[in-house]
């Protein structure tokens, strides 16, 4: 019986319970960038095929840490499903669109609050502050987030990426 349990237990011991499959994607691997404010804004794409790819935004500080980041499904913003994009050549210029911050206000006192698209102002910052950043003219970078609206961050006096809020547009 004891020699039955060493040999249960030698065999268990080289057992996999957890595996883990490394995958390459190659149909749709793409990546774009530019400089903001100092920093670099990186957007990649990363799936099989281009119609079910990730889409990703990093902003990295000066010395190229990551300061903020944040993962789409391609097919839920509307830069990406509008039209069908054939390979990664096609999403080099859909990600280089996406970062580019045409079509959105340029500084944070340019945002306009009422009318028939009107940024909202993110939940998280109180109105004093809110208020505080538009004075400042901070610079800004929007990227569409959605299918009708768009996120628009900002760089504080510290350095930090702050979310300023949404851009509501037509879709």
């Amino acid at each position: 019986m004891r020699k039955l349990l060493m040999l249960a237990a030698i065999g268990f011991s080289g057992a996999t319970f957890c595996s883990a499959q490394t995958l390459a994607y190659t149909n749709c691997n793409a990546q774009a960038e530019r400089k903001w404010n100092g920093l670099t804004i990186e957007a990649f794409s990363q799936g099989d095929a281009c119609e079910d790819a990730v889409v990703t935004l990093v902003i990295r500080d000066k010395a190229g840490k990551p300061i903020w980041a944040r993962a789409h499904i391609g097919a839920q913003l509307m830069n990406f499903s509008q039209e069908p994009i054939a390979n990664s050549k096609a999403m080099i210029e859909k990600l280089s669109g996406w970062i580019s911050g045409d079509g959105f206000m340029k500084s944070a006192d340019k945002l306009t609050l009422d009318g028939e698209f009107p940024f909202t102002a993110s939940s998280d910052i109180d109105a004093k502050a809110f208020k505080a950043y538009r004075k400042q003219k901070l610079p800004l970078f929007c990227y569409i987030q959605g299918m009708e609206s768009g996120n628009c961050l900002a760089v504080d006096k510290d350095g930090a990426i702050v979310e300023l809020g949404v851009q509501s547009f037509p879709g």
